[in-house]
């Protein structure tokens, strides 16, 4: 204490400059290590909405790839042309998609998984004319399978699944989900074709129908609920703007898949003997996936904006925390040497 008495009014000062600017100087640090783990994870976030869409445009054309082929296989041939221009798209895909996960397979631990997919689908591809509708659905299915556990493995390792921006991760959670409903939705067209097709339907595909409906509803019902609370989470402004992006897509949709059940039920489930024909139901099936599309592609640029908007935000923290630790640093410099 005689020690601090002795010393000039101005080193007096400057320890008591000393001793306000050091918390500081911690609480800054604290804050700067907070913001860049905000910021490595907004990016890693980034990423995997990269991946998301990557994986959803390939399952897309591999799910309208299997009602396709299926409506040939049960002796639609009109459809050869279509399946051609699925197939080119789906090439297209799956080299945009091979080159998504070459740069972050290892980062989301897809790497092994996405070489397997795409080693698939080019062996189906190959296999086209020599399959029956039966092991035409097996392949495809199992070849969806696989790309929607791909989804759930970059939902975790993006962090997108739990991501701390509520509205965001809920956005993310339904987008995640409009593959499962492409799947299922597929799959629902191509079973219904066949019935409708041979005019008759067992019973186990009675039930599967039955079951992938049910499915399909509560699926739906889901990522709704999920795009409600992402409004509810956000402000006001926000919470127009996402309702103003959806709204216009969100309802054909369901009307699409009203509709579509409502025929399958009626025409396929429902009656002794099936007497549509399958070209009605390969149509009307289409409609509905066309919507489906049309929800993915408000969905997906939604997402990516919204990690973006995040990423940029993040950024500007960080510069402003950078600023605010120079000019500290500068004028504890200033105040020492006027000492």
């Amino acid at each position: 204490m005689q020690f601090v008495r002795d010393l000039r009014i101005s080193k007096k000062i400057f320890l008591v400059a000393l001793a306000f600017l050091l918390p500081v100087a911690v609480t800054g640090y604290s804050l700067a290590k907070l913001e860049l783990g905000k910021a490595i994870d907004a990016q890693r976030a980034a990423h995997g909405v990269e991946m998301y869409q990557g994986i959803e445009e390939l399952l897309s054309q591999v799910a309208d790839h299997g009602g396709t082929l299926a409506a040939i296989l049960n002796g639609d041939n009109s459809r050869r042309d279509k399946l051609s221009g699925i197939e080119a798209l789906a090439d297209k895909d799956a080299g945009e998609f091979r080159q998504l996960n070459e740069k972050y397979g290892d980062q989301f631990h897809t790497r092994k998984a996405g070489e397997a997919v795409l080693g698939q689908w080019h062996e189906l591809r190959g296999r086209n004319g020599s399959m029956t509708a039966a092991q035409s659905e097996t392949w495809h299915r199992a070849l969806l399978d696989r790309l929607i556990m791909m989804n759930y493995a970059v939902a975790d390792g993006s962090g997108l699944a739990n991501y701390d921006v509520l509205a965001i991760a809920k956005v993310a959670e339904a987008t995640r989900m409009v593959p499962e409903l492409e799947r299922s939705a597929a799959e629902v067209r191509s079973l219904a074709v066949a019935a409708a097709a041979a005019g008759s339907i067992d019973r186990a595909t009675q039930l599967r129908l039955a079951s992938l409906m049910a499915d399909d509803v509560q699926t739906w019902a889901l990522i709704t609920a999920d795009l409600e609370a992402a409004a509810a989470y956000s402000d006001e402004q926000a919470a127009a703007a996402l309702k103003a992006a959806w709204g216009p897509v969100l309802g054909p949709f369901e009307k699409s898949l009203q509709d579509f059940h409502k025929l399958v039920q009626e025409r396929v489930l429902d009656v002794s003997r099936v007497t549509i024909r399958s070209d009605e139901v390969f149509d009307q099936g289409s409609t509905l996936y066309d919507k489906l599309g049309e929800v993915h592609d408000v969905l997906i640029p939604m997402l990516a904006q919204a990690m973006a908007d995040r990423v940029a935000f993040i950024h500007r923290a960080m510069t402003a925390l950078a600023v605010a630790a120079g000019l500290l640093i500068l004028i504890g410099s200033a105040f020492a040497f006027w000492m």
